[in-house]
């Protein structure tokens, strides 16, 4: 907790309200129930004095604050009229040296300045009467099977906080701050997640069906809410199977899983959806709705089935990684998709029949037992679609004059050619594009497949990828900030903001020292190994640990800070001054300020080499184990001996009867970390220092700091990421190679989504978008959209026939259209609403991500990857009579806007017709 004043720190006015503050908050009382009532009332009281740090038995909680330096002996009383000079000089004399008498507070123990006190110039030597902020610190006692009591305390400690103190400005947290920072951070994100999946499942809905144009009553025939509908609750199906199964085989379920998975399915579910609504409106009318459902199903079947299964195999594979939330991740995701596909096969094929038969017999959506007047239905119908001779489509019956006037006014708006066809006798059905898919075939594909714009294509894309990849490699940060992750009025704000600039000193961290040959510290060879005494050896434990300290800018180690070390204090707790003396009938320690008396014998008897070692400067192994026990359990620590054992408890593991250590540490202190790199640095030196005492003390070292645990994934993220994407992508080119069976489109697919992938990453380096967790889940998951933004097109590719330009062009017309609804439109609508979410972890790792996912995906498989295709694509291969779906030429059933518009091939039976009707979106 720091608190912050303008006026002048060490006033008696300012210590006296600190002191009232710190009353007020040790009073603090939290209602929790009792585990131990078995009827009547549970409830019970906790206090602070329940739940604190106590040490020493029989002495009170252990307060970290400069008030401590007024609580010695003697004590300092601060009252209305104490001088500022006297309270200064108190906390400049107790900075300097932690160890007398009158600084140790009211349990005696050793307050240290760079502690309590902040904001002072790092370039004097003895700064601390030049301090602007103090900082108290409450050490809790955590046990785990009291966790409730200490979070309802803590929670009425904040409450109390809160409140402030008047004059004191007061920055604070408590260790449950951060998590109910970020639960209310997913609070406000509620209604902005909400409105995005709503605006992206109201364009869903609307999109499915046909608006355009309005003409009264058959609206409400031909829209098809009820089959959107479908189609969300497949995804959501989907999910819920996957949750389902994901969580019986034991995997772990993270936040991320809720609020990018949905995202992820909802895109690859959606986009089929399209394209199988598509191109089922695009078969023969006049056919049977199961068979055109058939003839559908087996066009698309292939490039469905491929990006699909490619996009979990891939998944599965990233689920080998080590990375909890990236293995949570795929695994999810692997089962959500696979899901999704085969309900689409299944249900969603289904859902489709059932509404084609709806739409047959004039059905309302929404309320499909009503129906439109059948006039008015069959008058919009002719408006689809109409038969150039005298012969109808089947099912079709022409309403006498007003109906052969539609007929003949929609004839004479077909082309010349269409009406030499229907002048032979062929049988000839016009059908109509939407406008979506007139754009695309009348200016976009024109324009694509120009020379310049192929070269302008080409060049754009090379040069994205080279510079994303070295802008990338210089400039993309790890790291996920906690400022970033909070709500920008949380309180944690200004706190962590204090943490960066005014404290002085950082984390703490635990040289961890576990058993081995070497680790018996009851011989003096051992003991050299990691002392700081008189004696020592120049590379020991601890003198590594000091130079590192002076070598701070580089190390991350604290200039000021030195190692606490239990050996140190025991050597001269059995060796010098007052310390060890024990009444030899009782065998209890004596008090260390008494005299020399015949009841007080010294445990280390002067002079007798049988007591020592190495040359009489070390307990003997006998001596080291006999006063081991009670040297950590004594708490008579004072001027006369300030080797105090009790402050070592939590620093040591003792064996069963007391007198051997089997594990130990040696804290040190790390410099203020402030940035994200920083920490991670600072994670890497102390591993470097460990290494080091490892291999020169033949020990078995580690290093702890409290933030290591969220940090150590960023020295091995790169590769998850890396090995993630290695493994999907490798698992796309097999699949790829097996259902497409043409290496090169198979190339040329992968390809394109690695672009996608390079030009991502230096999206982020550019946009100040973190590789973290949550972003190298987001990349992965990039994988997967990008499949659906180039599979498709490849597979349409390999169908057409003709030279290279007209199969891609024929490529970007029949599939284009859906993708662009069906997975640009979708996402983009639900991703520009992220835009305006309260959260900036929404705004960086789901705005700009999300976004920039749609754009390159978008431009890769609408633009450079036909470009290609149409350059160096794969030779056409002849088809056989047999066509794919078993049903002959499966070019006969469905139109091929831009061979009929060119004249290229034999399949001219059914043609567009470009009028100013639209069919909706399409």
């Amino acid at each position: 907790m720091g608190n912050k004043t303008d006026n002048f720190l060490f006033s008696s006015e300012i210590i006296l309200r600190l002191q009232a503050l710190q009353a007020r908050l040790e009073a603090v009382q939290a209602t929790v129930d009792d585990p131990r009532a078995s009827s009547g009332n549970r409830s019970m009281n906790v206090t602070w004095q329940d739940l604190c740090y106590k040490p020493i038995p029989g002495k009170s909680c252990v307060r970290q604050s400069v008030t401590q330096y007024f609580l010695g002996d003697p004590p300092l009383t601060v009252t209305p009229t104490t001088p500022t000079r006297t309270i200064s000089d108190r906390v400049q004399h107790c900075g300097t040296d932690e160890t007398a008498t009158d600084c140790r507070g009211d349990i005696g123990a050793p307050t240290f300045p760079y502690v309590v006190l902040g904001g002072y110039p790092e370039d004097v030597s003895l700064p601390w009467n030049l301090s602007t902020v103090l900082i108290v610190t409450y050490p809790l006692n955590n046990v785990p099977e009291n966790e409730t009591m200490y979070e309802a305390w803590e929670k009425e400690w904040l409450r109390v906080v809160e409140a402030g103190e008047p004059g004191l400005k007061l920055d604070y947290s408590a260790q449950r701050s951060v998590q109910d920072e970020l639960a209310r951070s997913t609070e406000t994100d509620i209604p902005t997640v909400a409105i995005s999946y709503f605006a992206m499942f109201l364009y869903i809905s609307l999109a499915l069906g046909r608006l355009w144009p309005v003409r009264g009553a058959l609206v409400i025939v031909r829209t098809k809410f009820l089959l959107g509908l479908g189609a969300i609750l497949i995804v959501i199906m989907s999910l819920v199977i996957s949750v389902g199964l994901c969580s019986a085989l034991g995997v772990q379920v993270s936040p991320i899983i809720s609020e990018v998975i949905p995202f992820l399915v909802l895109a690859i579910g959606i986009d089929n959806v399209f394209i199988i609504l598509g191109t089922f409106h695009a078969m023969d009318p006049r056919q049977p709705i199961e068979e055109r459902l058939g003839n559908t199903l087996g066009r698309v079947g292939l490039s469905i089935t491929l990006a699909s299964i490619s996009e979990a195999v891939a998944f599965f594979l990233g689920a080998l990684t080590r990375m909890p939330a990236v293995e949570s991740f795929a695994f999810f995701s692997a089962v959500a998709i696979f899901a999704d596909y085969c309900l689409q096969l299944t249900c969603f094929s289904a859902f489709l029949v059932l509404d084609a038969r709806r739409h047959a017999r004039n059905g309302i959506d929404c309320l499909p037992c009503l129906s439109v007047r059948r006039s008015t239905v069959e008058q919009d119908r002719f408006i689809d679609y109409v038969a150039c001779t005298s012969e109808h489509p089947d099912g079709i019956d022409p309403l006498g004059p007003a109906a052969e006037d539609l007929q003949q006014r929609l004839v004479s708006s077909v082309s010349e050619q269409h009406r030499d066809m229907n002048s032979s006798g062929t049988k000839m059905l016009v059908l109509r594009d939407g406008l979506l898919k007139r754009f695309v075939r009348n200016v976009y594909v024109p324009v694509l497949f120009h020379r310049v714009t192929k070269m302008v294509v080409v060049l754009v894309g090379v040069f994205a990828v080279l510079f994303s990849l070295g802008y990338m490699s210089h400039n993309l940060k790890l790291g996920l900030e906690q400022q970033t992750a909070l709500p920008r009025d949380s309180y944690l704000q200004a706190y962590f903001e204090d943490i960066a600039t005014v404290f002085r000193v950082g984390p703490p961290v635990y040289f961890v020292v576990r058993p081995n040959a070497n680790s018996d510290f009851s011989l003096a060879e051992n003991q050299n190994r990691v002392c700081t005494v008189s004696g020592c050896p120049e590379n020991t434990l601890g003198s590594i640990l000091d130079r590192a300290s002076e070598d701070y800018a580089n190390t991350f180690m604290a200039e000021r800070a030195g190692v606490t070390s239990w050996l140190d204090d025991y050597i001269d707790f059995l060796l010098f001054g007052n310390c060890c003396r024990y009444n030899p009938k009782t065998g209890d320690l004596c008090n260390p300020e008494l005299p020399e008396s015949p009841d007080c014998v010294h445990c280390v008897e002067r002079g007798n080499p049988n007591d020592y070692q190495m040359n009489m400067s070390r307990p003997s192994a006998a001596k080291y184990h006999e006063f081991l026990s009670r040297f950590m359990t004594q708490s008579q620590c004072n001027w006369a001996c300030p080797a105090c054992g009790w402050g070592h408890v939590n620093a040591t593991k003792l064996n069963a009867n007391g007198t051997d250590v089997i594990a130990s540490n040696f804290m040190d202190y790390h410099k203020t970390l402030k940035t994200q790199e920083d920490f991670i640095d600072a994670l890497v030196s102390a591993r470097r220092i460990a290494d080091k005492i490892s291999e020169e003390q033949q020990l078995d070292v580690f290093p702890y700091s409290v933030f290591y645990v969220y940090f150590e994934q960023y020295l091995y993220i790169k590769g998850v990421a890396v090995m993630t994407a290695g493994l999907a992508l490798l698992g796309i080119l097999v699949l790829s190679l097996i259902l497409m069976r043409n290496a090169f489109a198979s190339l040329q697919v992968l390809v394109c989504i690695v672009m996608i992938l390079c030009d991502l990453l230096g999206i982020m380096a550019m946009w100040d978008v973190r590789l973290n967790a949550l972003s190298t889940v987001n990349f992965v998951m990039a994988i997967g959209i990008s499949v659906e933004f180039c599979i498709h097109v490849a597979v349409a590719f390999l169908r057409a026939r003709g030279d290279h330009d007209s199969r891609a062009a024929s490529a970007v017309i029949n599939v284009g259209s859906s993708v662009i609804t069906g997975i640009f439109f979708t996402k983009f609508i639900g991703v520009i609403v992220l835009y305006f979410s309260p959260s900036a972890i929404f705004r960086i790792y789901y705005f700009r991500m999300y976004l920039s996912m749609v754009l390159l995906g978008a431009f890769h498989g609408l633009m450079f990857l036909p470009v290609m295709l149409s350059l160096v694509g794969p030779d056409e291969v002849k088809k056989s009579s047999k066509s794919v779906d078993g049903n002959g030429d499966d070019d006969d059933h469905i139109v091929d806007p831009y061979l009929a518009s060119n004249g290229n091939g034999s399949h001219s039976q059914y043609r567009t017709l470009d009028d100013d009707q639209d069919r909706g979106i399409y």
